[in-house]
């Protein structure tokens, strides 16, 4: 793995962002387009750009190699519907309200099976909210998303603010065809803002030849299947890169939702839990001509960071109220940037499907303090010294446990002034069968 400077460090590079403003002295129109690429069920460490063994996307990591790549940036939960809504809006899972998507229940699946059809209670994104879609728009963005995961639906306010927004069960391959059509839309003068959420890495991991093996266990036939997944789409981006030009006159930002357990603490898939193999997450900026330097990022970052970087980027306002914070100053690479972002506590929320019950985590530095409502489990890992997270330190650091302690009390009083909007979805069997496909039936 190539090393590059520290963005926002006395090391790096110094960049000012003067190509921003020598872009706009030739009279042209200084906003760039923006892409916006959203991978499901990406965890970090499995990618070369992250250490990974196996060079599993290098396209990845040559972009990479251009771009300023966070080193330490966190989902916001451990699925994709609060996850994806925090990027949209800058906010937490327990600010925006999004905590019940199609994650649908056992009683779920037998009422399907004795009625031909039910539906789901689901919390959307209340309408108070303004997305990035919304908010490019209303500045003048043509706006087109395309998402492939049921959870990313109309019904939860994920198409708000776009011109047009396509939800298909298409793998990779299949959404640069459709992007095909939209060729002439997208390239039509004046900024665009386009959404791309992949789902090619979630379950049920399609073996993806020529870069599956087949391998011998269970768990290491799921992780075969499952690295060639990210291969497959890894080869896609790069002709989506390459096709749409995306190399010039445009802020790329590519992040994945969330991660994927493979029984490092008892389960497959992205069940109940808030470990690193499912909130650390790939998150990187490419834009040369935006004057974001290619760098490693080493301060930690947030998925609701995304929201106000990208505005801050385009040269638009930052609403005060997002619990995100812009990050265009670590990535032009301005002295000293990331050091008001060391003492930052981050946070991450998962709500148990099956019952109104919570987990929480807090993140300070390489630290995180666990909690989960149903049993008073507290856990505190440093997961620089303890990537996989298997041993509990919190007997022995009690002032780091009472710091994180303070900050998430704070945060879980702030919760409960979520939105309690809901929304009756219907669910037929052909639904049903894209569900259990996904594995979004289960007790967690």
């Amino acid at each position: 793995m190539a090393l590059l400077a520290s963005c926002g460090d006395p090391a790096g590079s110094g960049g000012d962002g003067r190509a921003v403003e020598d872009a706009s002295a030739g009279g042209a129109d200084p906003r760039p387009d923006v892409v916006l690429i959203v991978i499901d069920t990406l965890r970090a460490d499995h990618l070369g750009l992250y250490g990974y063994p196996v060079e599993t996307a290098p396209f990845l990591s040559e972009l990479g190699r251009r771009s300023a790549v966070f080193d330490r940036a966190f989902s916001t939960s451990s699925w994709t519907a609060p996850a994806t809504a925090s990027v949209m809006t800058g906010l937490y899972p327990t600010r925006h309200g999004l905590t019940r998507g199609f994650f649908a229940q056992r009683d779920d699946e037998e009422a399907v099976a004795e009625q031909g059809q039910t539906s789901l209670d689901l919390t959307p994104l209340p309408e108070g909210v303004e997305t990035l879609a919304e908010r490019l728009g209303r500045e003048g963005y043509r706006t087109r998303g395309f998402a492939t995961n049921r959870n990313v639906c109309p019904q939860l306010g994920f198409s708000r603010g776009f011109d047009d927004f396509a939800l298909q069960r298409f793998d990779a391959e299949q959404v640069l065809e459709a992007l095909e059509g939209w060729r002439s839309e997208l390239e039509e003068g004046g900024p665009h803002f386009l959404y791309l959420h992949f789902n090619d890495v979630h379950m049920p991991y399609n073996p993806r030849p020529p870069w599956y093996s087949q391998a011998e266990g269970e768990v290491e036939e799921k992780i075969a299947r499952y690295d060639s997944e990210i291969s497959f789409l890894d080869a896609t981006l790069e002709r989506l890169y390459r096709s749409f030009g995306w190399d010039r006159g445009t802020l790329l930002w590519i992040a994945s939702d969330h991660g994927e357990e493979f029984q490092e603490h008892g389960h497959y898939g992205h069940v109940f839990s808030l470990h690193q193999e499912l909130v650390h997450v790939l998150m990187m900026a490419h834009g040369p001509d935006l004057g974001i330097v290619p760098c490693r990022v080493e301060v930690n970052a947030s998925l609701v960071d995304v929201y106000p970087t990208v505005l801050d980027l385009v040269g638009l306002p930052v609403e005060t109220e997002r619990d995100g914070v812009s990050l265009s100053g670590v990535l032009r690479g301005e002295r000293w940037a990331g050091r008001l972002l060391r003492e930052r506590v981050l946070f991450a929320h998962r709500r148990k499907a099956t019952a109104p019950e919570d987990m929480w985590a807090a993140i300070l530095g390489n630290w995180k303090l666990i909690e989960r409502d149903d049993t008073g489990q507290r856990l505190l890992f440093d997961f620089d010294a303890d990537p996989g997270e298997k041993r509990s330190v919190i007997e022995d650091n009690e002032v780091m446990v009472q710091t994180l302690e303070e900050q998430l009390a704070r945060f879980r009083e702030a919760a409960g002034s979520a939105p309690s909007a809901r929304v009756e979805i219907p669910l037929d069997r052909e639904a049903l069968e894209d569900l259990k496909a996904l594995g979004y039936f289960g007790e967690d």
